[in-house]
């Protein structure tokens, strides 16, 4: 989905060309104009995620956990209605801000890796520590406390 998002349509090149040179008939049509398969994706797993933390009383403090509770508490938001759709905006620029960072940090830190074999294998061996400590589950919160893994990225950045 992430690529989706980049890749040029004839459709976004429109709506990008009309919100540019006439922004005030963009704002008319933003109304009019169908979801993107994108938007509908990105509402939908916002939505499906939020419920599914609230039913299963689940809390990870993360940025869902955040949109969460402008959910629950939307006086904080002082004169701005706290819509799906506003949620799942806020979700997506998140994910944009990461999305290409995030693959160019990797792809910097696999060839850091690549030049140095020593550190390469002394990062396999924490991960694989962690793989048999925690019998095969590698989830967000055992990868935050793998902390040459983190030394790693850092070095990268």
């Amino acid at each position: 989905m992430g690529r989706k998002i980049f890749a040029p349509t004839w459709k976004s090149m429109l709506r990008n060309k009309l919100r540019d040179f006439f922004p005030w008939f963009y704002q008319m049509l933003g109304y009019v104009l169908p979801q993107t398969e994108v938007d509908k994706f990105f509402i939908r797993v916002v939505v499906e995620t939020m419920d599914y933390r609230e039913k299963n009383n689940i809390i990870r403090n993360d940025f869902i956990d955040t949109l969460r509770e402008l959910k629950k508490h939307p006086e904080k938001m002082a004169n701005i209605e706290i819509t799906e759709s506003l949620l799942a905006s806020q979700a997506f620029v998140f994910f944009l801000a990461g999305f290409e960072t995030s693959s160019t940090t990797i792809s910097n830190a696999l060839y850091e890796l690549a030049l140095n074999p020593n550190i390469q294998d002394k990062l396999r061996n924490e991960i694989n520590e962690y793989h048999v400590k925690y019998n095969g589950d590698l989830t967000y919160d055992i990868i935050k406390k793998m902390d040459y893994l983190d030394k790693v990225f850092k070095g990268t950045l």
